[in-house]
């Protein structure tokens, strides 16, 4: 073989070679990328939180600029066109209505010449779109106060959850998916008409997040022995956000131990729809210094009552939460959310099965049910 030839091939070895490197290198490097994006959205959205905080201005709005929302009313129509214009604001995709087809039976001061409708919007997933993991929360009041606690809290939570998810250019594997129900307060009936609707897509919810207990910040949430390891990786972030505000995952042998308890219970709130189609689906826990009872359905739920510092957290979780369940690898586990089969929300009173009102006024959506006793 003549030397040049030689020279040729030992060049050509030396070359794959260091293309062979190079491409390992890569692959290592994208593995680590991904991580690192990671991290560095679950910051950036903590910094815009923490600095830049938005949520006590939508709560304003709703309350202070629209005051009550009734359902049937012209003010929870005006709230519905604001909070879709807030989410094409702040970026969102696939931004509309959906009008309920679901008729109010012997609702009290209903007004049926005015539609009602769910606002949606989406954060749409990178690699799995079509598998959700919804934040919801009721846009609707009782026509006493102006609905700050009930429930402008979970709706200004929810949507300053989104604005800091697009500012913080979060691109979840799966698309999380806001929800703004109409019609709570007259029998779920914004939840229970999207759950109808789009029963196919159920199968491929991985959880629903729920806010609808007033102004006390997130403490925790309920968790089988199934969703224990993966929620300890998702609220990691969280439970570091603040010493005074501590956060706990809560286990519990069956989701419906958590849907069994008096007023935040099964078909207490938008939880409960989702819940009855399978879907793993979850009422936050509460604490803090606000008082239990919160005052639903009268009028002192009003802005001035609620606590900012508590509702900026709130939402600063709820967008940590949902992001890290749209990012991990499989759905959520649907092992051991019944402990029973369970015939139908309309049959149970969940006031009834405290047994006396201290107990039931202690418990998740109180004010329901003293107001019941």
């Amino acid at each position: 073989m003549k030397r040049s030839n030689r020279i040729f091939i030992y060049l050509s070895l030396i070359i794959l070679l260091s293309l062979s490197l190079i491409s390992g290198s890569s692959k290592f490097s994208v593995g680590k990328l991904a991580t690192s994006n990671n991290d560095s959205v679950e910051k950036r959205l903590i910094s815009f939180a923490q600095n830049n905080n938005k949520v006590m201005d939508h709560l304003y709005h709703l309350t202070d600029r629209i005051a009550a929302r009734p359902s049937g009313s012209k003010n929870l129509q005006a709230a519905c066109e604001w909070a879709r214009d807030k989410f094409v604001e702040f970026g969102l995709s696939n931004v509309h209505w959906e009008r309920l087809t679901i008729v109010p039976a012997n609702a009290a001061n209903y007004n049926n010449s005015v539609p009602l409708y769910n606002v949606i919007a989406d954060i749409p997933g990178s690699e799995k779109p079509d598998e959700y993991v919804i934040v919801g929360a009721h846009i609707d009041s009782d026509d006493t106060g102006t609905g700050a606690a009930d429930n402008g809290t979970g709706v200004a939570a929810a949507m300053e959850a989104a604005r800091i998810l697009a500012k913080a250019d979060a691109k979840p594997k799966r698309t999380i998916r806001f929800i703004l129900f109409s019609a709570e307060e007259i029998g779920k009936l914004g939840s229970k008409a999207y759950v109808d609707a789009h029963a196919d897509i159920m199968p491929r919810v991985s959880a629903m997040l729920n806010m609808d207990q007033g102004s006390n910040y997130i403490s925790g949430i309920y968790a089988t022995n199934g969703l224990m390891e993966h929620f300890e990786r998702v609220f990691a972030p969280v439970k570091s956000l603040d010493p005074d505000m501590p956060f706990t995952i809560e286990k519990v042998e069956y989701l419906s131990q958590n849907m069994k308890n008096c007023c935040g219970g099964r078909g207490s709130s938008d939880h409960g729809p989702f819940f009855e189609a399978g879907v793993p689906a979850f009422f936050w826990l509460q604490e803090g210094k606000n008082p239990v009872p919160y005052p639903a359905h009268t009028k002192e739920d009003t802005y001035d009552k609620v606590n900012a510092e508590y509702l900026k957290h709130s939402s600063t979780v709820i967008a940590l939460g949902a992001y890290g369940i749209a990012n991990l690898n499989h759905l959520l586990s649907r092992e051991n959310i019944f402990e029973k089969e369970i015939t139908s929300n309309d049959d149970i009173d969940p006031c009834s099965q405290s047994k006396t009102e201290a107990d039931c006024c202690s418990k998740q959506k109180s004010t329901e049910c003293c107001v019941k006793k």
